[in-house]
């Protein structure tokens, strides 16, 4: 039995995927919901799966420049607004999977070209990646790596209530 450690970075066109298999990152994707819901039921076939999510819905405003006009300002909080829906759809399809999720606080970790050999040194991964798969890779290295004070004070677990 395998045990899955998938992070997950929401977005409104495809979520961010990292597929950790045993502690090992193995897999990263750019995925919609019905493509990320296709592979969690694969992965449950062969083991356990926990999903470790960034909670998008955490942020409470939407911040501006100073310089922002009150068009993009306005174009800001709509793309703010959609990733949140995301998230939201995200785990409404976790809970009806009986999929564990855990959220974790905003990070810019990873994402950044500068951080990626960071990303590569960490996880050993090889191929190719863009900002949103290093996103859910750094969340899904943390639920692969439980160890981290920082990552228990932080996070937040669901889990179905069992009727």
């Amino acid at each position: 039995m395998n045990n899955y450690s998938v992070g997950c970075d929401p977005d409104s066109k495809a979520h961010g995927i990292a597929i950790y298999k045993n502690g090992a990152l193995t897999e990263l994707h750019n995925l919609n919901l019905m493509q990320l819901m296709d592979k969690l039921i694969e992965l449950k076939e062969t083991g356990t799966v926990h999903v470790h999510i960034e909670n998008v819905n955490g942020n409470k405003a939407v911040w501006h420049g100073e310089d922002q006009n009150k068009k993009a300002y306005g174009m800001t909080s709509q793309n703010v607004a959609k990733c949140k829906q995301a998230q939201i759809e995200v785990e409404r399809m976790l809970e009806r999977l009986d999929i564990p999720y855990t959220h974790y606080p905003a990070s810019s970790n990873w994402k950044s070209q500068a951080s990626k050999k960071q990303f590569e040194m960490v996880t050993g991964w090889k191929g190719t990646s863009n900002e949103d798969k290093r996103s859910a890779a750094y969340f899904g290295f943390l639920g692969a790596n439980k160890s981290s004070q920082l990552q228990k004070a932080t996070m937040t677990t669901y889990k179905r209530a069992k009727a």
